[in-house]
């Protein structure tokens, strides 16, 4: 006999100690779907940082904008660099065609303008780190920099996430790999608000914690017009069928 039993169940941080398939309470976690944490990807005083903490922003955003004007001066004189190798190149060319010049000269000036086209090209990507742009629609979570500053190279400078579709992470009991798989739909009521939200599983971990005997669950929370801030805790609730035996004689 088959029997449907509602049992509570979501966890974030408990091993399978207490886990039994009578009562059973574990706690979960809402966890962004994408996180960064951006750096400085050149040395040059901060120009401009319109975004503050708790702020949100849109995928292309400027986040950050570096006062490059030196960066761009030695850009400009890679590019006139780049263009006088080239010319070189072609004159010794044409040279070579009436015999003018050595095999040798027109080698070293082909070498010559592929110095200064890796040079230009590490130029032009320094320039590129003037402007940090935000790789997706999203909120400011810390800000590690201020305007005027000079960070050094690799320094934080915002810490940002998206949560528009924030997810769930829970940790149940591994047993429940019997019956658990993804798009088990389950509800998850929230301790801050001690509201209620619907949720779907959608990733189920890799490998199994042989000590707890536990496996982390993501489950996505459905679209709400309730608020749901990122760092939440609460308890899942899911319909878990449970066989306990056969009756005698079928």
């Amino acid at each position: 006999m088959i029997v449907a039993l509602l049992f509570s169940v979501a966890t974030y941080g408990q091993t399978s100690e207490g886990f039994n398939d009578e009562n059973t309470v574990i706690r979960g976690i809402v966890t962004p779907v994408a996180r960064a944490a951006l750096a400085a990807g050149i040395v040059a005083r901060v120009a401009n940082m319109p975004f503050r903490d708790g702020m949100s922003f849109v995928k292309g955003d400027i986040l950050v904008e570096f006062d490059c004007t030196g960066v761009h001066a030695e850009q400009a004189a890679g590019a006139a660099i780049k263009r006088i190798a080239r010319k070189n190149l072609e004159n010794n060319e044409e040279l070579a065609r009436y015999n003018a010049i050595g095999k040798h000269e027109v080698i070293l000036s082909r070498l010559e303008l592929d110095r200064a086209s890796a040079e230009y090209r590490a130029q032009k990507f320094s320039a590129d780190e003037c402007r940090l742009h935000a790789p997706f629609d999203g909120r400011i979570v810390k800000t590690y920099a201020n305007e005027h500053e000079m960070p050094s190279l690799g320094d934080a400078l915002l810490e940002i996430i998206d949560d528009s579709n924030p997810e769930l992470e829970l940790i149940v009991p591994s047993k429940w790999l019997k019956w658990l798989v993804v798009d088990t739909a389950f509800s998850f009521r929230i301790d801050e608000t001690s509201k209620t939200h619907f949720a779907r599983v959608t990733r189920i971990g890799a490998i199994v914690d042989p000590v707890s005997q536990t496996i982390k669950v993501h489950g996505l929370l459905e679209p709400s017009s309730e608020q749901v801030l990122i760092g939440m805790s609460g308890t899942a609730f899911f319909e878990q069928p449970v066989i306990h035996g056969e009756l005698d004689g079928l």
